[in-house]
């Protein structure tokens, strides 16, 4: 699998599965190492630590108000762009009434559903050591199917939560974290999910499953399972959770504004230099991880922006 990172110093003793909270070394390469630093040097200014409760349309511009370190902040600007991640994106439009003249504003949300299975072994394995996800799966067969396998292996406080139990019961499970690998279905999911906003403002998560993505999660399991049980394990353990990453949608792009939120050129439906540009703009779930597709989407934006 080639991955975006350096000098992780495995021959040092470096354990990649700190990735999954952040880089203490700054190897990996994400938005915080790239883009951020190269636009500050371009004159971005951070506003670390503030929370955007409402967006107004305001003249030929916008009013944001938000909080900031606790004091209220308004913000007044004549183009906007939303990339608040398909929550924080959707929460801020629904909770700014945009929703009365946008009908599709919140729908069509997706995530792919994880289902996590667990293969213990009699020797260790210590899969929590040296490299983070290592290997991909080419099987075009699986894309077909509708499903993929990711080896992300989980920390010592992760795998504790995929679990249920207390005591004895759930000790002797973590006794065992040296001698267990992990694996999981990821489904690629029919956006059938809704974000909606309570009387109180708070966001509310409707992600129903539907009839194939049951089936899709039945069929990548079985395959799961073989394939723990063909490299050596003596048990295999499903966790009794399952999630969902990669959250998409709810701002769909499209041309009917009685179906989708933007359009084809970003630009939210009725409101003018308004724009969105993060994963909840898809039409619907992509079979794989979203981050390339998102920064696909974003350059897209940021040369039509700067062209005009």
């Amino acid at each position: 699998m080639h991955r975006a990172q350096g000098d992780c110093a495995y021959e040092k003793g470096n354990d990649c599965i700190t990735c999954l909270s952040g880089c203490h070394r700054d190897s990996k390469q994400s938005t915080l190492i790239t883009y951020i630093r190269q636009a500050e040097k371009l004159g971005l200014k951070v506003q670390a630590e503030t929370m955007v409760e409402r967006v107004e349309p305001l003249g030929n511009g916008y009013k944001l108000y938000a909080t900031s370190h606790g004091e209220r902040v308004e913000f007044e600007c004549e183009k906007l762009i939303l990339a608040g991640g398909t929550l924080g994106t959707n929460h801020m439009l629904l909770r700014s009434g945009f929703g009365n003249q946008l009908p599709a504003l919140g729908k069509y949300f997706s995530t792919h559903p994880q289902y996590m299975w667990f293969g213990v072994y009699d020797e260790e394995i210590n899969a929590h050591k040296g490299m983070f996800q290592s290997v991909a799966s080419k099987d075009d067969r699986f894309r077909q199917r509708g499903f993929k396998l990711e080896n992300v292996f989980a920390g010592p406080v992760s795998t504790a939560l995929l679990f249920n139990g207390y005591g004895a019961d759930h000790e002797e499970f973590m006794r065992n974290y040296s001698r267990i690998t992990c694996a999981e279905v990821a489904v690629r999911d029919e956006n059938a999910g809704e974000l909606v906003v309570d009387k109180k403002g708070k966001l509310i998560i409707k992600k129903p499953l539907t009839d194939q993505d049951h089936s899709r999660m039945k069929d990548g399991v079985s395959v799961l399972k073989e394939i723990l049980a063909a490299s050596g394990a003596k048990r295999v353990i499903e966790s009794p959770h399952f999630f969902g990453l990669h959250m998409m949608g709810g701002c769909r792009m499209g041309v009917d504004p009685q179906k989708s939120v933007v359009n084809p050129e970003y630009q939210v439906h009725g409101y003018k230099n308004l724009y969105v540009g993060d994963a909840s703009l898809f039409p619907n779930a992509p079979g794989i991880n979203p981050s390339l597709t998102i920064y696909a989407l974003a350059t897209r934006l940021s040369d039509q922006l700067v062209g005009r």
